[in-house]
């Protein structure tokens, strides 16, 4: 899964939303983007490279897992078309993906 950690890139019609996957201090997966910061929690391996975390946020020194807008969603990294892509679908619908690109 750490080969998921890098930028990637959303791209439809005007919308262009660019997110970087990094480790913050705590080995957990962070993910910045234009709509905030959040920690994203590790829930499930779903198949051999695909991997869902639910989306939390820092309150205080405590991840909260289930947090106002966010309740409940979730990304999911996966490869698809011999590429790494976020699945962003739990958030912006039905096949939204973002694409992996160099940072």
């Amino acid at each position: 899964v750490q080969n998921y950690i890098g930028c990637y890139l959303l791209s439809q019609d005007t919308l262009n939303i660019y997110v970087n996957v990094s480790l913050n201090e705590n080995k957990q997966f962070y993910f910045t983007s234009n709509s905030g910061n959040f920690t994203l929690l590790f829930v499930d391996k779903l198949e051999s490279d695909r991997y869902m975390f639910q989306i939390g946020m820092l309150v205080g020194s405590c991840i909260a897992g289930e947090v106002g807008a966010f309740q409940g969603q979730y990304v999911i990294f996966e490869y698809n078309n011999n590429q790494r892509v976020l699945n962003l679908e739990s958030i912006a619908g039905e096949g939204i993906m973002a694409v992996q690109v160099k940072c």
